[in-house]
């Protein structure tokens, strides 16, 4: 085979471009897939879920703000970035879902006897998921504003609160993606999925501070990878840009994203071959 040619005789050059716009095409498809029955628009119920987290918890744990040794008075400003890493976190469940109902109608066997390249599935999974968290993501953002927190860190700082955001989904979608190719069963799917979710969200520092945990707790959520995440867009919403906290942050999720990408990449490898 000529150096720089596919199997299909296609040059590198236009693999690169045609794998995006399979994956754009893909990411399409699953957004059009948020209607039920052409009537009730799914993402509806996307959008009011974190309005309903970020009002119900700032309310029954407003209190907790008058404790000693608490870092703001706001309590929607320290638990309206937990709120965006548990939106963030559904998509352990979406990331892996869909595909899970593509195995079970045969879609997925579709695409892969398709010409076309078969690594578009889980790159157009990301981009769904991306795009979709996003505009979550600045929901909250308004309706945070609406509750009276400011953003210390200006437009620049709201920018990497994106960033931030859209790389944990995007590894949570890979690992999500994983489980998925692996099991293929929506019953055992989402069982597994729970059960990563469960500990990644109360096992961090979405809801209390580091400091007014429980000892034995203490040490897990410092290691628990959604706490360095939390903890950033905490300092980019009250003291701005913290770069100590925001380097080692994205540094963890640049790993995390590597990390799980190349097992997804392996999983589905094994799984098409």
């Amino acid at each position: 085979m000529p150096l720089g040619m596919t199997e299909a005789g296609q040059s590198s050059s236009t693999l690169a471009p045609e794998h995006l716009r399979v994956s754009w095409i893909l990411a399409l498809r699953w957004l059009r897939e948020l209607k039920l029955g052409g009537v009730v628009n799914v993402s509806v119920f996307l959008f009011l879920q974190p309005m309903i987290w970020l009002l119900i918890f700032g309310s029954l744990f407003s209190t907790v703000s008058m404790l000693p040794g608490f870092p703001t008075g706001n309590y929607y400003g320290f638990i309206m970035p937990g709120v965006i890493v548990f939106t963030n976190l559904a998509f352990l469940s979406f990331g892996g879902g869909c595909i899970i109902h593509d195995f079970e109608t045969g879609f997925l066997f579709k695409m892969w006897a398709a010409p076309i390249g078969k690594l578009a599935i889980v790159t157009g999974r990301t981009i769904w998921a991306v795009i979709l968290s996003a505009l979550q993501t600045a929901t909250i953002l308004l309706v945070s504003l609406g509750l009276g927190v400011g953003f210390s860190g200006g437009l620049a700082g709201v920018f990497m609160i994106f960033v931030l955001s859209e790389m944990l989904v995007a590894g949570l979608t890979a690992l999500s993606l994983t489980v998925a190719f692996f099991l293929k069963h929506a019953f055992a799917f989402q069982s597994v999925t729970a059960f990563l979710a469960t500990p990644l969200v109360f096992l961090s520092t979405a809801l209390l501070p580091l400091v007014l945990m429980p000892g034995w707790m203490q040490p897990i959520a410092a290691a628990n990878p959604v706490s360095p995440t939390v903890n950033a867009i905490r300092d980019l919403v009250s003291v701005g840009f913290s770069w100590g906290s925001i380097a080692g942050a994205l540094g963890l999720l640049a790993v995390f994203d590597v990390l799980t990408f190349s097992i997804t990449v392996l999983a589905f490898r094994r799984k098409v071959s």
